[in-house]
């Protein structure tokens, strides 16, 4: 099933990657929070956390209502440019403010991630393989993220934050890229078959 539909592969190595950027949200911030606020870091951290869970509940029907006229691989290209406003925000201006911005973009690309995944998977898969296709695919892409814990702790400790910043952000960048050539394949197919 999967080997006649080669795009849903592709799709799950760049969600991989938007979930890469996705899970720094709680692994490299915190420890970018200690290293800058010292003992007011976890401080800054829980605030960061109670801050993005409110804009959660309260952005998730608008930026669905916002993307319902685009594909799901459009709105997910919109995640990754999020991701990379709101980690290049907290690159280049670490202050309290622009944490708090920071992570309104990065709470918007978040619930863009969650939301339009496994919509796409399941308009993309057969109605008799839907929930084998979005296990297998949801385990490929939770594998592939595995190393990612070790990858970003070892940056983090030999070349610093702005590095481990930059990875992150030419990943999503990456992934933002590939997920807007995916979509333009997509019509370009609809085209062809309707046609």
């Amino acid at each position: 099933m999967l080997k006649s539909r080669p795009y849903l592969i592709v799709f799950t190595l760049l969600c991989g990657m938007l979930w890469f950027a996705l899970n720094q949200m709680t692994m490299a911030s915190p420890l970018y929070l200690s290293h800058l606020f010292g003992q007011e870091g976890p401080v800054r951290f829980g605030q960061l956390m109670t801050y993005a869970c409110v804009l959660v509940v309260i952005i998730t029907p608008l930026l669905l209502r916002a993307t319902s006229g685009h594909t799901e691989t459009m709105a997910l290209a919109y995640a990754g440019l999020l991701f990379v406003l709101g980690y290049g925000l907290v690159m280049l201006a670490p202050t309290i403010p622009v944490h708090f911005l920071a992570w309104f973009f990065l709470s918007a690309a978040e619930v863009l991630v969650l939301t339009k995944e496994g919509v796409y998977l399941a308009n993309k898969s057969p109605a008799s393989h839907r929930g084998r296709i979005q296990g297998v695919l949801i385990t490929l892409r939770s594998l592939l993220l595995m190393p990612s814990f070790v990858l970003i702790g070892y940056v983090i400790d030999t070349f610093g934050y702005s590095v481990t910043w930059s990875l992150v952000i030419a990943m999503t960048m990456c992934a933002s890229i590939g997920m807007l050539l995916l979509s333009m394949h997509e019509k370009t197919r609809l085209a062809a078959t309707s046609s």
